[in-house]
């Protein structure tokens, strides 16, 4: 694992979209196409650190789920 995903790995947990409780093959399915996600979102910029980006991501998908 990358720092890339397990930084994603971590946020996601952290924000709800993975359950940590899961087995872990789950949430390693789930990882995948957050990450491809992210990376397509526009929030995944070069101007910004990782963490930074992936924070704004997260509080986009957890806006987008209110409505």
């Amino acid at each position: 694992m990358t720092y890339d995903t397990f930084l994603t790995y971590q946020l996601a947990v952290n924000h709800g979209f993975i359950d940590p409780d899961e087995p872990y093959d789950m949430q390693f399915d789930r990882l995948g196409p957050i990450y491809r996600d992210f990376e397509k979102s526009g929030f995944d910029r070069s101007d910004r650190n990782l963490y930074e980006c992936l924070e704004d991501y997260f509080n986009q998908r957890k806006e987008a789920q209110k409505k």
